[in-house]
């Protein structure tokens, strides 16, 4: 800012009119640069969050599809089962 220096600050009360804007301009500038970078960051960490929940959910489907498996199995064996109770009671009434 003209007139400001590192051995004399300009003090506000010396300031003009433009020379207040632009010392606010300047200030909602650096604001807004850093909340961008805040936004940014907190982007990356969602990111990052919805990933790992995503290789969480892979996993919990793949140990589901295991003990559909097997639950398929399990009923496969019961069905036979049934059919050799029912080709039993059949022998039985025969």
């Amino acid at each position: 800012m003209k007139g400001d220096s590192a051995t004399r600050r300009i003090v506000i009360t010396e300031m003009s009119d433009e020379q207040i804007d632009q010392l606010l301009t300047t200030m909602r500038e650096r604001r807004l640069s850093i909340v961008r970078v805040k936004q940014e960051a907190e982007m990356a960490k969602h990111a990052v969050r919805v990933e790992h929940l995503r290789e969480r959910i892979h996993k919990q489907l793949g140990m589901l599809q295991k003990e559909l498996d097997a639950a398929d199995k399990a009923l496969d064996k019961a069905e036979l089962r049934v059919f050799k109770i029912r080709a039993l009671r059949l022998e039985a009434e025969g």
